[in-house]
């Protein structure tokens, strides 16, 4: 089922129509084989450029960070070592990824918050570390006491050139990279080079730069030319250019379709959109997310849905995106809140205080001047001290205005939780956790599918995991359809399930049904 988007025209003779329709067709197919050449490649260059961007980001912020926490150890260099080895300890624990920090003076390693006091030099350890200079890095594959695993090494002196300062070591795990391009594919891999050598996709091994495959499509450098990021993509095939070549007359089809659709209507779909509203057309099932360790629902994600009295019942991924680019999302994102304000007040002689009532929330709906009034609204409608709101934002279309973060400041200050939901799909994901300040992670469920599957995607849901856990935050997955993906996800701690495995989404009076013999008949 397609919906249209303009206007319903006055019924016109069926040659007329299909005339139009097929020029219109045949327009589109032409326009779409000459510019979709350039497109794909522009937009391949797009997506490695801002690939590159912001690994180089990440990996500068993190240089800088160590850099500072060096910096400050600094004047540990003039003490002995059984008075400073717990500072050092305490700071490598809080410090992520760190291995250790190690005192050096005169160019003698003589404290290390691993193996306290010693007597080393330090260019056994590290012997391509320059202690002459003010500060140096260097990759290794490994130190002596743990040789097989690739670690960066960070040097930092006092300045007054007597090889006194400190040392880092950090370790180096090209897995979690792959979170960066796994789901592109127009990359096939990048590296991080440091002097003469390298880490990269292609090898678990520090090899030498010229080992690298040549000609990557991205270099970028940190501005203190301290290491450079290489990114590698791959061109089109011939199998691109024939599938190009389906795509187009795709394409050509679904455009004489939907303008021979558009041209046989006879009204607006807007109009049925806010008609359906006001006749109460719109309804919203719940879907229960379960806590791991409990196994009781910790609260539920509101679902809406539309039974058109003509075309049955709309999927919501069909009127969802016309409601955005029509400028209907804020109205029926009202109508939502309304409808789940009053579903909760006869939910709660059924659900324990506290439980989470989670909304979908449009990105464009939150840059939009009525938004905090609506949510005041919302707010004022419910029993806030019986749930807990949580709004749900879809990373892949995250808000990119500059007044984002005042605008999550302000809703949790208003006692609303955030997630942002189907993590992994969208193109800046890592850049989101650092800038924001976010409640929960929702794991995109092609990550969960991937479970038990030798998939591109199977390492990367580990990956996922991991940076959700060191970033403190709780984790919901979603879609869960087995018991062996469920299984998977607990051994790995994830907080919340979520999918068919433990319920459908359900309608007002069949979730009270479900929390009476799930929770309460558990309670008694």
């Amino acid at each position: 089922m397609v919906l249209p988007s303009a206007l319903y025209r006055k019924p016109v003779s069926t040659s007329l129509r299909i005339l139009i329709s097929t020029l219109i067709a045949a327009l589109v197919a032409i326009v779409f084989v000459i510019l979709a050449g350039h497109a794909i490649q522009h937009q391949r260059q797009n997506q490695q450029y801002e690939l590159a961007k912001t690994g180089l980001m990440y990996a500068t912020h993190l240089a800088d960070d160590l850099d500072q926490k060096m910096v400050s150890l600094l004047p540990l260099t003039a003490l002995d070592c059984e008075s400073v080895v717990n500072t050092l300890a305490s700071k490598a624990v809080f410090s992520g990824g760190v291995r250790a920090y190690i005192l050096v003076r005169d160019g003698i390693a003589v404290c290390s918050s691993v193996t306290h006091s010693m007597s080393s030099p330090a260019s056994k350890i590290y012997p391509k570390l320059d202690l002459n200079r003010d500060s140096d890095m260097v990759l290794q594959q490994g130190t002596p006491l743990v040789p097989d695993r690739p670690v960066i090494a960070f040097w930092h002196s006092i300045g007054d050139g007597t090889r006194t300062g400190v040392l880092l070591t950090l370790d180096i795990n090209p897995a979690p990279y792959m979170l960066f391009f796994s789901r592109e594919r127009t990359i096939s891999g990048l590296a991080l080079t440091i002097k003469d050598r390298a880490i990269s996709t292609f090898e678990p091994k520090i090899v030498a730069e010229n080992a690298l495959p040549a000609h990557p499509d991205i270099i970028m450098q940190d501005e203190k030319n301290r290491f450079t990021f290489r990114l590698y993509g791959s061109p089109l095939s011939a199998g691109d250019l024939g599938l190009l070549g389906l795509v187009t007359l795709l394409v050509a089809m679904v455009a004489w379709l939907i303008t021979f659709y558009v041209l046989s209507q006879q009204r607006r779909l807007d109009r049925d959109i806010l008609q359906g509203i006001k006749r109460g057309q719109f309804f919203l099932v719940y879907q229960p997310v379960i806590h791991s360790e409990t196994q009781l629902p910790g609260g539920f994600e509101a679902l809406i849905r539309w039974k058109h009295p003509k075309l049955g019942l709309v999927p919501p991924d069909e009127f969802i995106p016309y409601c955005e680019s029509e400028g209907l999302i804020d109205r029926l994102t009202q109508h939502i809140m309304e409808l789940a304000a009053q579903d909760a007040h006869r939910l709660i002689d059924f659900v324990p205080k506290g439980t989470k009532l989670g909304l979908n929330i449009s990105p464009l709906h939150m840059t939009l001047d009525s938004f905090k009034a609506d949510v005041r609204h919302f707010l004022d409608l419910m029993p806030t001290e019986h749930f807990i709101p949580l709004f749900e934002i879809t990373e892949r279309s995250m808000v990119q205005d500059g007044g984002a973060e005042k605008i999550f400041d302000w809703l949790h200050a208003c006692g609303i939780e955030l997630a942002i939901d189907d993590f992994g799909t969208g193109h800046s994901a890592l850049i989101y956790l650092q800038r924001y300040k976010i409640d929960y992670l929702k794991i995109d469920r092609g990550f969960v599918n991937s479970i038990g599957l030798e998939t591109v995607t199977a390492p990367v849901l580990d990956a996922v995991l991991e940076l959700a856990q060191k970033l403190k935050l709780q984790i919901v997955a979603e879609g869960i359809e087995t018991e062996e993906q469920a299984e998977y996800l607990r051994q790995r701690h994830v907080d919340y399930l979520q999918g068919y495995l433990f319920c459908r989404p359900l309608p007002l009076e069949q979730l009270c049904d479900y929390y009476q013999q799930h929770v309460n008949g558990k309670l008694v």
